[in-house]
């Protein structure tokens, strides 16, 4: 499946250069490339250390401190479920639902 998904790309890449720069290779080239890639990756992976480091980073939840509110939020646009009618853009459905949550959240107090 790899090697599929390799040529694939290696083909589409080979279109967006002939419509973009006006450059295409023969269907030999872009086979040669995509096995060659192949390869590459299997010895890549046959390495025992990573080639790039791997720094993970354990995000948890905390409390906030008293006497002060965490909101999370998020807008929808297209969707047909919401509580605004209409068209609205991305960045204004977003504002929209920051300041519903910002009501909610003093609400709370």
């Amino acid at each position: 499946m790899a090697d599929l998904m390799t040529i694939l790309w290696n083909c589409w890449n080979n279109r967006n250069n002939y419509i973009f720069r006006g450059k295409e290779e023969e269907a030999k080239q872009i086979w040669e490339r995509a096995s060659n890639l192949q390869r590459e990756f299997r010895i890549c992976n046959m390495l025992k250390e990573p080639l790039l480091s791997q720094n993970k980073v354990e995000k948890k939840w905390k409390k906030p401190p008293k006497n002060f509110f965490k909101v999370n939020f998020d807008a929808t646009v297209g969707g047909g479920g919401g509580f605004e009618e209409g068209r609205l853009s991305v960045e204004e459905a977003e504002c929209m639902a920051f300041e519903e949550s910002v009501k909610v959240a003093c609400s709370l107090k």
